[in-house]
């Protein structure tokens, strides 16, 4: 059979383009990063490595509702939690008790909500923390009701005598 170079051509084509097909990764993969679970890193921990390996990413907390962190060389620039965007959802996000976390290196935004240095965005957030629980434990403090009489044993009986073991001895 004569060779016809049309279709060799042809041929040649589709061979590449499977070749191709099977090195090169989908265009809209994004390398991923480590993801967990913040009681296993914390929020903080994780915006302390990226920030001293000067990365540009984004961190996706996934919860009752999904909360994203932008970080751009290390400086966290944006983030989005529910309606609220910049440093109220930064706020918001370190209160996170209970969610998942992934980091996608590479991504960005044009969006810079958030100006301040990682380390003021942290130590703001973890006083902020650290006032909100001391106020939930003076709330529960106060509604406690009141420790009573030392007398009276739980329902308001009182407290009974001590039992002598040993009988006196009489005379």
């Amino acid at each position: 059979k004569p060779l016809d170079q049309a279709d060799l051509l042809i041929r040649l084509d589709i061979i590449l383009k499977r070749g191709a097909a099977k090195i090169s990764p989908p265009p809209t993969a994004r390398p991923q990063g480590i993801s967990g679970h913040i009681r296993d890193l914390s929020i903080p921990e994780i915006i302390q490595i990226l920030e001293l390996g000067r990365k540009t990413a984004l961190i996706t907390l996934e919860g009752d509702e999904n909360r994203y962190i932008y970080m751009n060389q290390g400086a966290v620039v944006h983030a989005v939690s529910g309606a609220s965007e910049g440093e109220a959802a930064f706020m918001e996000i370190l209160r996170l008790l209970d969610a998942s976390f992934s980091i996608t290196h590479g991504v960005t935004t044009q969006k810079r909500s958030i100006q301040r240095q990682n380390i003021d965005l942290l130590l703001d957030g973890l006083r902020m923390l650290d006032e909100q629980r001391r106020d939930e434990a003076l709330a529960r403090e106060a509604s406690a009701p009141p420790a009573g009489d030392p007398t009276l044993v739980p329902g308001g009986l009182p407290v009974p005598e001590p039992v002598n073991e040993a009988p006196e001895p009489t005379a």
